[in-house]
């Protein structure tokens, strides 16, 4: 399953793009944040490199720039300024060659100081087995965990993830894969609600498998009917016999219609059948016509 890393453009607290309000990134917000920063005040090193990287306050973007500023905060033991230190090695950016190994050890660093993000990005790289990292899936659920539970959407999104396939060695539970689906939806995380929508459609893989059984029987039931409405008006079926077995035979054809149909509408809401939907009704308990007849028409 392929992993997300966290682009540098990303904000460690929100993972969204870091875009303060335009009268919080002025030219007068960003001199008072030089100031502090000059003397002495890590956060505000931290927040001076992310104008330079964005362009905010009237500056160009300049990812050298916040390189510069970041490895201050970074060095001043900064949380967010370490994950950005570790984001910019991570990815190579600001002129840096990538370096994963460099990227883990500001990683660290940061979510020792608390950071979530950081948190994210080592259950990445313990997942991959980056920066002189062992792949080790325990470990990164461990962090993952932790990412998710400080806030972190697609850290929660991820976990569900885990809760669905049993990645990183987590037992297989449907519910809880399908809560942090919509824990992640409500953090803000924009493929959540598709995999919650997915995943609740597994769910029902019981009552989609009543209702291509019954579209199904009731496709073949048609089609014998239409047989039978030719029939009668073939010479060899001319006989007054053979006509009343005919007329016997498509009353019992339309009356198990009947059953099928008024059956049928209570998993009507669930049609359009996809293909999707028929590989989890392969992939659930194989049942017989006569177990489903059995389940779906009661």
């Amino acid at each position: 399953m392929a992993l997300t890393v966290v682009g540098a453009a990303l904000s460690p607290v929100t993972g969204q793009a870091a875009q303060p309000a335009a009268t919080e990134r002025s030219p007068q917000v960003l001199g008072r944040l030089l100031a502090a920063a000059e003397a002495g005040d890590r956060v505000a090193m931290g927040q001076v490199g992310e104008y330079h990287q964005f362009g905010w306050g009237g500056l160009a973007a300049d990812e050298a720039a916040g390189l510069i500023w970041y490895r201050r905060a970074a060095e001043a033991g900064d949380g967010r300024g370490a994950l950005r230190l570790g984001l910019y090695y991570g990815n190579g950016l600001g002129g840096l060659t990538r370096n994963r190994a460099e990227a883990r050890r500001w990683f660290v660093k940061a979510a020792e100081a608390g950071e979530p993000w950081a948190m994210h990005q080592l259950a990445t790289y313990y997942a991959q087995g980056w920066g002189g990292l062992s792949q080790d899936w325990s470990q990164s659920q461990v962090w993952r965990r932790r990412a998710a539970e400080l806030g972190v959407g697609e850290a929660m999104r991820l976990l569900g993830q885990a809760y669905e396939t049993g990645e990183g060695g987590l037992s297989v539970d449907l519910s809880l894969a399908l809560d942090w689906y919509r824990r992640a939806q409500r953090a803000g995380d924009g493929r959540a609600g598709a995999e919650a929508a997915r995943l609740e459609r597994r769910a029902r893989a019981p009552e989609l498998a009543c209702l291509a059984h019954i579209n199904d029987a009731l496709r073949d039931l048609k089609a014998q009917r239409e047989v039978l409405d030719v029939l009668p008006g073939l010479p060899r079926y001319s006989g007054a016999d053979l006509q009343a077995r005919l007329a016997v035979v498509r009353a019992q054809i339309e009356a198990e219609m009947r059953v099928l149909t008024t059956a049928r509408g209570a998993y009507a809401h669930l049609e359009p059948i996809t293909d999707l939907d028929r590989y989890h009704i392969k992939q659930s308990p194989a049942e017989t016509d006569e177990a489903l007849r059995g389940r779906c028409l009661t």
